[in-house]
């Protein structure tokens, strides 16, 4: 489920609780800085987690104030006002990925959600989406010595390490 309302993610994940006990996933948008709404944060982590969705990854967005010298970096192109992340400045907004965690589950006897080849498969493939491979293999790997199955793993270890591979040369080799 992806959920990006400008603030209004916590009311619609509050209206959709019947769903979050369903589904695999959850990327929304949390407000952070205090000129937003803090308490969107908190509620939505507490809300996610209650259904067994954890915060698998963050992609902050800083807000700089216009005091730095090199001051607020914005440029607009056609009316519209677009404003370039930055480095530096307190953290406002964040993008995020909420995950079932069925290996974390299974490990501590929670088994929320049904461990079959289809919810494996597609666990793996949104841990693969969100360049979360460790993730995508470690839950490959509980699966393969849990349960009998005709799954190729040895393929899709050869996928994603590959994956990883062509990741971290084009990160290093420039």
């Amino acid at each position: 489920m992806k959920v990006d309302l400008e603030g209004a993610e916590l009311a619609v994940l509050n209206a959709t609780q019947v769903t979050l006990s369903h589904i695999l996933g959850v990327g929304t948008e949390l407000n952070m800085g205090p000129a937003r709404n803090p308490d969107n944060l908190a509620g939505i982590d507490a809300l996610l987690r209650w259904y067994g969705l954890y915060l698998f990854d963050i992609d902050i967005a800083r807000y700089p104030l216009k005091a730095l010298p090199w001051g607020y970096l914005s440029y607009e192109t056609n009316g519209f006002r677009i404003d370039l992340q930055q480095e530096y400045g307190q953290i406002g907004t964040g993008d995020t990925v909420y995950l079932r965690d069925l290996v974390f589950e299974r490990d501590n006897g929670l088994e929320c959600f049904e461990w079959n080849e289809a919810n494996v498969l597609k666990m793996a493939m949104l841990h693969e989406l969100y360049l979360l491979r460790d993730c995508a293999i470690e839950l490959l790997q509980g699966y393969q010595a849990s349960f009998p199955s005709s799954l190729p793993f040895d393929h899709f270890y050869d996928l994603l390490t590959t994956l990883m591979m062509e990741g971290y040369k084009r990160h290093w080799v420039r």
